[in-house]
């Protein structure tokens, strides 16, 4: 049996390979104290496995009974968790949470080539900056919530250009905002957040001490190179999948 993914990109990647769809929740605001913050998100499949927390394991199994709505619907929906309240029955047990979070679940398909999320995990891959722009309230009939632009997409229309320049200014400056265009009638409100590229790790020597180091690494998210002389100890099935294996002499190493 092949390993199960460790990191949100190799369960992306694995489902995308089977063309499957997905529901994608991204934090889009938060107030107080919250485990998670804007721009944090997590990958829920039909089957009802997911890979992510956006909490301590609090909210993950509501989130997967309203993501199986979205998946079977299409429509996004925004989810609103509050724990801001000390008589609260599911949140008022010292869970150190005391905040509140705003998720956007939105369907993610092979037919809209699983985008934002595919702009995300290519371009983290690359270790590329870029930033997304999800629409999270909208008067305008052609762009409801869940609709998306990405830093490198061409769109002279409005608000359409708008949108895509927020995300270029996003990507050069890091972070994330909350931005609202078009006019009030038509008024488009959009998170816009610039993609959070993992550390990247340098492991100098494959032997058996190296495996753990790795599989925390990947756990984390980072992106990690392997380097050795040994050509038998850069076997791909020791480490984590998507771990960059490279045979080379330590004086080449520059």
């Amino acid at each position: 049996m092949s390993p199960s993914p460790k990191s949100l990109f190799a369960f992306f990647r694995a489902r995308a390979a089977a063309c499957e769809p997905l529901a994608l929740a991204t934090v889009v605001a938060t107030e107080g104290s919250t485990y998670r913050k804007a721009g944090a998100q997590m990958l829920i499949a039909a089957d009802g496995s997911s890979m992510g927390l956006l909490s301590g394991g609090c909210l993950e199994a509501d989130l997967r009974e309203r993501a199986r709505r979205v998946l079977e619907t299409g429509a996004a929906e925004i989810v609103t968790y509050d724990a801001r309240t000390s008589d609260d029955p599911v949140w008022g047990l010292g869970l150190g949470c005391e905040g509140a979070m705003h998720i956007l679940l939105q369907r993610l398909e092979a037919r809209g080539a699983y985008q934002p999320f595919a702009f995300v995990a290519d371009h983290s891959a690359r270790h590329q900056r870029g930033a997304t722009a999800l629409v999270v309230k909208s008067r305008d009939r052609r762009y409801p919530p869940g609709t998306a632009w990405h830093s490198e997409m061409n769109d002279t229309s409005a608000p359409a250009a708008q949108l895509i320049e927020h995300c270029r200014r996003c990507a050069a400056a890091g972070g994330f905002d909350t931005v609202s265009v078009g006019a009030a009638d038509e008024a488009i409100t959009a998170f816009v957040a610039a993609l959070d590229l993992p550390a990247r790790l340098l492991l100098l020597g494959a032997g058996p001490d190296a495996e753990p180091v790795v599989e925390i690494a990947t756990l984390l998210g980072w992106q990690v190179t392997v380097v050795d002389h040994r050509a038998a100890y850069l076997e791909a099935g020791r480490f984590a999948e998507g771990t960059r294996l490279v045979e080379l002499r330590p004086e080449r190493l520059a």
